[in-house]
């Protein structure tokens, strides 16, 4: 049995001791990822990169606490193995082992990974295009933080609160637990706060919902304007404005729209919120089937899922 000196009476790890053991840790943990996965750096990016080419929230949560924890851990060792001011910590940790709070800070990343993964299958299973590739080169360190806590819209990126939350918590939650560990090596690995902890298993309830009503949520019109034509000589154009037209990630290429079950042609430029679909000639609309009455209007995102109807009567 492992004989423990009172903290109090317990002297402070050099300051230079610490550094070194966290520098070799760095060092054996970089090895360790480049020899199990191969010697290049796309193997760092993705441990943060999703499917889609973009850096993941999720990813990058469970990521950041598992290397968080195996360097406290691997310091420790080193640190026991070359100097003897470490061995308190050491003994600590031998004795107490990994608390509930370390199985908590493991297991909600990774339920927040587990997730996410579910929730972005399904939602490219009912819509292959719901997660675009990432085509924009852009690979800066600026870039990829700012895909973190935004949405998947290449062109106009903007905050996703869920996202953020989760990020914010969690970094302060890391944060706090390689400062405290550093700073008092000798006292082994830190307790963390109970609200802290609490503060990151909300944030990730936080963030997985919104993932999932994001995911449901269909696209939805707004208005229709003319509400009544007349089938004629010329094109009527039907400008349509609402929300979702393109999907959850309001991107992945043109909606369709359908007219009493006759499909229209929709203008180029069309947008998650805005659309112009061509009604034709009445000579053409007799070929297609498009009969005058008051007949349902349907806006498809490009995955195929559909909003609820609005009347347009055609004379």
């Amino acid at each position: 049995m492992v004989d423990h000196v009172p903290t109090a009476a317990i002297s402070p790890v050099l300051g230079s001791h610490v550094w070194v053991a966290s520098a070799i840790s760095i060092v054996i943990l970089l090895l360790a990822t480049f020899a199990l996965f191969g010697f290049s750096v796309q193997v760092l990016r993705g441990l943060v990169l999703g499917a889609d080419n973009r850096a993941s929230t999720s990813k990058f949560q469970a990521t950041a606490w598992t290397y968080a924890i195996l360097f406290a851990l691997v310091a420790l060792l080193v640190g026991h193995l070359l100097y003897a001011d470490f061995d308190p910590g050491w003994d600590k940790f031998l004795e107490d082992g990994l608390n509930s709070d370390y199985l908590w800070l493991l297991a909600i990343p990774s339920a927040g990974l587990v997730g996410a993964k579910a929730i972005t299958q399904t939602k490219v299973q009912a819509n292959p295009d719901a997660k675009p590739r990432k085509t924009d080169p852009d690979n800066s360190l600026l870039a990829r933080t700012r895909e973190l806590a935004s949405n998947d819209n290449d062109d106009k990126p903007q905050p996703a609160l869920g996202d953020l939350q989760y990020l914010v918590f969690n970094g302060v939650a890391v944060a706090y637990f390689l400062s405290a560990f550093l700073g008092h090596v000798e006292r082994g690995l830190p307790s963390l706060p109970d609200t802290l902890i609490a503060l990151t298993g909300v944030s990730a309830a936080s963030y997985l919902s919104a993932k999932a009503v994001k995911s449901a949520a269909p696209p939805v019109i707004v208005s229709v304007r003319p509400t009544r034509l007349v089938l004629g000589a010329d094109e009527t154009l039907l400008e349509v404005s609402g929300s979702g037209f393109q999907g959850a990630t309001g991107t992945g290429g043109a909606p369709a729209v359908t007219l009493g079950g006759v499909t229209l042609e929709v203008a180029a430029g069309a947008s998650a919120e805005h659309l112009i679909a061509i009604v034709p000639t009445a000579a053409i609309a007799k070929t297609l089937g498009l009969d005058p009455g008051k007949l349902p209007l349907v806006v498809y995102t490009p995955g195929g899922q559909p909003s609820a109807p609005t009347i347009v009567e055609v004379l």
